[in-house]
């Protein structure tokens, strides 16, 4: 009976639940936390020595990272790593890397110059900044002997043609048991 004077004037204090480690107020259940500790971070009512992976601590709360940060620091859009499939650039994620770039081990590296793109590595070119000509996935002053130059890349002079000049076809030298006439590498000399 609860009233005046009435009980014997003992107060019976029951303990219905113990807060999680770390969990200094959780008034509705045993892991439904509303205050951790001074040296641990909030996530999901929950409390962590260090925010879970996804996450960031902004003040004494954990908060998610911005997709598709795999890990970020200091706001949850810095990111320092990347999910899969999605590449590491100036702190942002992206799904393919820019230009002037290449995608290594979920990050963006940048191209070694004289390249102006590359891909699977920081040095294997797919195109040239200019005054230099792209062959074999390198960046050259001058195309090497038999090869031309066409726009910006070296490519290989038509055979039986050794070296050419101007295309592919006009020819400078010639292969071996090949004779040059007019520009034409010719397996026997014209009559005349």
């Amino acid at each position: 009976e609860i009233g005046n004077h009435a009980g014997d004037g003992y107060l019976v204090i029951q303990k219905l639940w113990e807060c999680d480690e770390d969990c200094v107020n959780c008034p509705y259940n045993s892991t439904f936390c509303i205050k951790c500790s001074d040296d641990t971070f909030m996530f999901d009512n929950k409390c962590y020595k260090t925010c879970p992976e996804g996450t960031t601590n902004v003040g004494r709360n954990c908060v998610n990272c911005s997709f598709p940060c795999k890990t970020c620091s200091f706001q949850n859009n810095m990111c320092i790593s990347c999910i899969d499939e999605y590449y590491l650039y100036h702190y942002e994620c992206y799904d393919k890397c820019p230009n002037k770039t290449a995608g290594i081990k979920n990050e963006c590296i940048e191209c070694e110059k004289p390249c102006y793109t590359c891909e699977n590595t920081s040095n294997s070119c797919t195109s040239c900044i200019g005054g230099y000509f792209l062959y074999q996935n390198q960046c050259l002053k001058e195309c090497p002997d038999g090869t031309i130059s066409n726009n910006d890349e070296c490519i290989y002079c038509k055979k039986p043609c050794k070296t050419c000049l101007l295309n592919i076809t006009s020819c400078l030298l010639c292969i071996d048991d090949y004779y040059l006439y007019q520009n034409e590498c010719l397996k026997e000399c014209p009559n005349g």
